[in-house]
């Protein structure tokens, strides 16, 4: 049976990068999914990306609808490997994105009623399933310093409250694994965490409902 893992984070905690170890180091064990950036900056030629940039409050819905749509997609692709790693998922879109957009009123009243309906619709109607979500826990000012690094632009605020949202969801998260790591620290750094986090995956090795893994010794894959 596959294994499926959802990697969750703020904006720059690391993501691509804990999804591209695996691709380097197990290419042939992994199904790798990343955010579908590509068919969000092209639905039939519209950028829906650049549109939400450009007027937050006006494109919010769409996204938020079209993005969970693709979500959706991925989570149910189905794959020839034994385990899928996927770069966030339909249950950060709700508890953080569609949260935030919400506390924030880029979404009306009535748009946060409809993306709850089809949210709470597609959970129950269909085969959902998480084994492990990898959570790289981040703090707003690392990834502040981080996307400047990167010559791109985001507010404090907002990525303070994707922080708070994401600890809010995931200390209430009781029915799937959750593996934490501080990804605070350099790629240097953070390897061997990475090595212990497949070590789990791949055996499915039996661990605590939450598992900081930095606590961890690292065993053979």
């Amino acid at each position: 049976m596959m294994t499926t893992v959802i990697v969750e984070g703020n904006i720059a905690s690391g993501k691509s990068t804990f999804l591209n170890y695996f691709k380097r180091k197990f290419a042939n064990r992994v199904s790798l999914c990343f955010e579908p950036l590509h068919k969000w900056r092209d639905v039939n030629g519209y950028n829906l990306f650049d549109l939400l940039y450009k007027d937050s409050q006006r494109w919010n819905f769409a996204f938020q609808m079209f993005s969970d749509l693709t979500r959706l997609q991925i989570h149910e692709s189905r794959t020839n490997e034994r385990v899928k790693i996927m770069e966030r998922s339909l249950f950060s879109a709700k508890h953080c994105f569609v949260e935030n957009s919400y506390q924030k009123k880029l979404v009306s009243e009535v748009e946060y009623l409809i993306l709850n309906e089809w949210f709470n619709f597609y959970t129950k109607q269909r085969n959902l399933k998480v084994d492990f979500i990898v959570y790289l826990k981040t703090t707003p000012e690392v990834c502040l310093q981080r996307i400047k690094l990167r010559n791109r632009s985001e507010e404090e605020d907002y990525l303070k409250s994707l922080h708070d949202l994401h600890e809010k969801w995931l200390s209430n998260e009781s029915d799937k694994t959750l593996i934490v790591i501080d990804a605070n620290r350099t790629q240097d750094q953070l390897q061997s965490s990475y090595e212990k986090c497949a070590e789990i995956i791949f055996n499915k090795r039996d661990c605590p409902k939450t598992l900081f893994l930095d606590k961890e010794p690292v065993m053979k894959v």
